[in-house]
């Protein structure tokens, strides 16, 4: 008949890693209960559950979304070859102070003058990605990705494979013979 139950037991349990506190109350005069509920700290779906004595459970459900943006991560890119002038995928992974991943956050690469995206959101993996053209004339360069408004850099060294002019002519050697290749 809905009439509100004072001094009913309230027995709340989570079905995630969160906690709750205070979960044993009893009901007030008006038959509520209260408790207080610390969400899990991974993203996801977390769900609460209060049981009384002869009453249907009542579900409450929350959803956790990701944090600030604090930690940057090369993912792809990271000491690798490329040859000299030509482009190298790099791609960073964002993630907040639990290590979840991080949607549309902005992500810049430096130098800006040799990437592909200078500025760049991550997508809903939590990664951004440019590709860098690294100078022709060196053998490495370092290519950096940080988080917009934050204090978080990743560094990307890349190695370049240059060639030298008639260093990849035909070379003839007798057995025990040392051969120089550039």
């Amino acid at each position: 008949y809905m009439n509100p139950v004072s001094g009913a037991t309230i027995n709340w349990t989570n079905t995630a890693d969160g906690d709750t506190v205070n979960a044993g109350l009893l009901t007030n005069s008006g038959g509520y209960a209260q408790a207080n509920w610390v969400l899990r700290t991974q993203a996801g779906y977390d769900t609460l559950r209060a049981t009384a004595s002869g009453a249907d459970p009542a579900l409450f459900r929350a959803t956790v979304i990701p944090g600030a943006a604090v930690n940057i991560t090369s993912i792809t890119g990271n000491n690798r070859t490329t040859f000299a002038g030509s482009g190298r995928l790099l791609q960073a992974e964002v993630r907040d102070q639990y290590n979840n991943l991080v949607a549309n956050r902005s992500v810049g690469f430096l130098p800006a003058t040799r990437v592909s995206n200078p500025v760049t959101s991550t997508n809903s993996s939590g990664m951004a990605q440019s590709v860098y053209f690294p100078p022709a004339n060196l053998d490495s360069s370092i290519a950096r990705a940080y988080i917009i408004g934050a204090n978080d850099t990743t560094t990307f060294n890349v190695y370049a494979v240059r060639y030298n002019s008639n260093s990849l002519n035909p070379k003839v050697g007798l057995p025990g013979d040392t051969l120089t290749f550039y």
